[in-house]
């Protein structure tokens, strides 16, 4: 309400999109030969596809948009 009793509103839908509390992932496989692919299962909640997931997988290598990436270690 301005000086001169008009009144506006605005409603306005907010995207809520928290951080999980616990970031759970576990790989398919942890040990093997070169190279080994393994898998990371995101069981991570609440994350589902409107999130922006992002992988360094601590070789040089990263990734987006991937819920649950697989990746080749060579070294």
């Amino acid at each position: 309400v301005d000086e001169f009793n008009c009144m506006d509103s605005i409603t306005q839908v907010v995207d809520w999109r928290p951080a999980p509390a616990v970031i759970f992932v576990t790989p398919d496989l942890n040990t093997g030969c070169i190279p080994l692919k393994t898998t990371f299962n995101n069981l991570s909640s609440p994350i589902d596809s409107t999130y922006i997931v992002g992988w360094d997988f601590g070789d040089g290598n990263t990734l987006f948009d991937v819920q649950s990436p697989s990746h080749s270690y060579i070294v």
